[in-house]
């Protein structure tokens, strides 16, 4: 005769409430993880596109600016404006931004040699840099907080217009 021992005193006929429920928290925390790892994500995501569209809306206003502007009205030195960006497209004037920007513009040529002969190119490079004040969420209590950002960029601007 053969005798056997079960040593933990375990029943075969199915899962424990206890089981249940100890599964059920173990999935609730992964499942807790998971979705604050995706928000993580897209708020990383959302934050780095509105920074492209505000740098993309500053770049391409200057840029307008500058290439409006007569050639020869383009004299060599550093000149500091201030321009206002709509960046939430929204009529509330409240929520828009005021941005400062420097021109430094130096004038520069190039000697290009061809069949017939030698040609000189002359041109503008008009360094950029724009300077911001962005607001921190959640500073309203303790008083309006502001962040300092900067974007730099060179628009190299053709004699002839190009």
């Amino acid at each position: 005769m053969k005798i056997t021992y079960n040593l933990f005193n375990m029943n075969n006929r199915g899962a424990t409430l206890l089981e249940y429920v100890a599964s059920t928290f173990i999935s609730l925390i992964v499942v807790f993880f998971f979705i604050h790892t995706m928000a993580t994500i897209y708020m990383v995501n959302y934050e780095q596109m509105k920074r492209n569209d505000v740098n993309s809306s500053l770049k391409d206003q200057i840029e307008d600016r500058v290439m409006g502007l007569n050639y020869t009205a383009l004299a060599a030195g550093s000149y500091n404006y201030t321009i206002t960006i709509d960046d939430k497209d929204t009529v509330d004037t409240s929520d828009d931004f005021t941005a400062d920007f420097t021109l430094v513009i130096n004038n520069e040529s190039d000697q290009y040699s061809d069949a017939g002969g030698g040609k000189t190119v002359n041109y503008k490079d008009i360094d950029v840099t724009i300077t911001w004040q962005k607001f921190i969420p959640g500073s309203e209590r303790s008083g309006a907080n502001y962040k300092n950002k900067q974007l730099g960029f060179t628009i190299r601007r053709y004699e002839d217009g190009y």
